[in-house]
């Protein structure tokens, strides 16, 4: 990707020759497409997929019981789970519907479900990059979880997507805020 920065007096926006130009600050910026590398969509479907049966287990829920909560067919629960779709490119693809109805029946923030929050969106899902990495998420996602089960974390809202996501700058674990630090917080 290549840049070079230019002063000018006024912002700009504008597209040049598959180029975005971009003002901030007075600094116009030409960055090359990104969009030249295709997404890789079946990452982020895979990462999706373990976040919600992480969940939906942390919450020792059948797949059955999520069907009924969210009155979405089992089936397809099971297909997002393994990222699968009788569609081309047989890749899972759910609806911002779908997503906010699992998440209301899994009682989670959406943003539990979803990988790569904290980051632009990058070609492929960082969970992805190792086994390592999905354990982390997996681990972070229970023990988040669990903690508001027990009553040590008042609300989940409260907790940063960020703490359980897989960034290239990783995050320490000491981000999990506690029912104390919560009531602080009202």
């Amino acid at each position: 990707m290549s840049l070079l920065a230019c002063r000018f007096d006024r912002q700009i926006d504008a597209q040049r020759g598959g180029q975005t130009m971009c003002c901030v600050s007075g600094t116009v910026e030409f960055v090359a497409a990104r969009l030249s590398e295709p997404l890789e969509w079946s990452t982020f479907a895979y990462s999706f997929g373990h976040r919600l049966v992480t969940v939906r287990n942390a919450r020792a829920m059948s797949q059955d019981e999520l069907s009924e909560r969210s009155g979405i067919h089992r089936n397809q629960i099971s297909n997002l789970e393994r990222a699968t779709s009788n569609r081309e490119p047989h890749v899972s693809d759910p609806k911002l519907s779908t997503v906010y109805r699992l998440a209301r029946a899994l009682e989670v923030p959406p943003a539990y479900l979803l990988p790569d929050l904290r980051s632009l969106v990058p070609v492929r899902s960082a969970e992805q990059a190792s086994t390592a990495d999905l354990s982390t998420v997996e681990t972070r996602l229970r023990t988040v979880i669990e903690r508001h089960a027990a009553g040590e974390v008042a609300n989940l809202e409260t907790i940063d997507p960020g703490y359980i996501a897989i960034t290239r700058d990783q995050h320490s674990d000491t981000g999990l805020p506690t029912k104390a630090a919560d009531e602080t917080r009202e």
